[in-house]
């Protein structure tokens, strides 16, 4: 067991650190070519990468791992070699996008098929490396079924919006008009008294008594 302390690689230079990991990459990928027809998944070799070099990156092996083979496709095209690159495949078992580009920004070569130019250049890769071959030399393989254990991304899940019940609602039935009130009688006149006797007076305005 490696009991060398983890660095986290934003802590150290960036350039130092992706061409530690292309140099370590480059060891792994070398052994993988040793084993005919063996491939190695993309979440796997930044793994091993990491605990090599003990460095620890902790974006996802996805945002970075294309330009540290990049780096050692270079390094492979100036010794003269088949890619190692091409014994990378993605969780699904097939070539990650990646590759067809590097293949043309190294070699200036443009591939339409990235499954079968991976297969054949992955058989070089094995009689480079020193694969036990059949006696025929071997002969160019499909990147497997994925590899048991390791998942395919799940499809974003997508939720049905429930069907909105529009609610009915009852209508009210008008109120009924309050009945109207018949006009109030106008309060009799206040009757008039005499000043002296205080008494009613009639409608002549003179007092019976008093007069």
């Amino acid at each position: 067991m490696n009991d060398t302390p983890w660095i986290e690689a934003r802590t150290i230079d960036l350039e130092n650190a992706r061409e530690t990991f292309a140099l370590a990459a480059r060891h792994v990928l070398a052994d993988v070519a040793g084993d005919y027809h063996a491939v190695i998944t993309v979440p796997e070799l930044a793994r091993q990468v990491q605990e090599r070099t003990r460095i620890r990156n902790r974006q996802a092996p996805g945002l970075w791992i294309g330009d540290i083979l990049f780096r050692v496709a270079k390094d492979c095209h100036r010794r003269a070699e088949p890619l190692l690159g091409s014994l990378v495949i993605g969780p699904d078992g097939r070539m990650p996008e990646w590759y067809a580009d590097t293949v043309n920004a190294v070699r200036g070569d443009v591939v339409t098929s990235p499954e079968m130019h991976a297969a054949t250049e992955r058989l070089e890769c094995y009689r480079r490396h020193g694969a036990d071959l059949p006696a025929d030399g071997g002969e160019p393989a499909l990147p497997p079924a994925p590899v048991a254990g390791e998942r395919a991304p799940r499809a974003p899940r997508t939720s049905t919006p429930r069907a909105s019940t529009p609610r009915t609602t009852t209508p009210r039935a008008p109120r009924k008009a309050a009945a109207a009130k018949p006009p109030a009688k106008p309060a009799p006149p206040a009757e008039k008294l005499c000043p002296s006797c205080f008494m009613v007076l009639p409608a002549t305005g003179l007092c019976d008594n008093c007069d």
